[in-house]
């Protein structure tokens, strides 16, 4: 077939097929890189966004420890304190609703939520209340007790069923 024509046709022909296999191998990389990229967009919105909550939410739980402590060692800005542990508990809820609502959670990750849910509502309840309206009153001899009989045993289960 090839052996009739002539030298120019069977280099066109060539150079035609060569550019038709780069246009489809280009088509085909092209296509596996959107299929990536889409790949890592939804890992980003599945894994590391959630990640990044649990992780403010953490760091923010923390801050309010530190913020309780402070008010134990120096009483005289109990109001900065009071005022940055509303502004932590405020992120805190607005944080755990934006998980919860945007997460896609399995049956077992709705389980570790549900943990830590109740760990969260009894910290709160039983330690952070009572510390804050201790701090409020300016009683830092109830805010010590309320440390170490509440607060301690309290955040540790709360904060390992976060982590989990």
């Amino acid at each position: 077939m090839f052996n009739n024509m002539k030298i120019g046709t069977r280099l066109v022909i060539m150079m035609a097929l060569l550019l038709l296999f780069m246009i489809v191998i280009g088509v085909v990389g092209l296509y596996a890189a959107s299929k990536a990229n889409a790949g890592m967009k939804e890992m980003y919105q599945n894994s590391m966004i959630p990640a990044i909550r649990l992780n403010e939410i953490s760091r923010k739980m923390l801050r309010n420890q530190i913020m309780i402590a402070k008010g134990i060692n120096y009483p005289e800005h109990m109001n900065e304190y009071l005022k940055e542990i509303a502004e932590n508990r405020a992120v805190i809820n607005k944080k755990w609703d934006e998980y919860i609502k945007n997460a896609d959670l399995s049956d077992g990750d709705k389980v570790l939520t549900g943990n830590f849910d109740a760990a969260r509502a009894r910290y709160v309840e039983d330690a952070l209340k009572p510390a804050v309206a201790a701090m409020q009153a300016n009683n830092v001899e109830l805010i010590k007790q309320i440390q170490v009989q509440h607060i301690q045993p309290l955040f540790e289960p709360m904060n390992d069923a976060l982590k989990h």
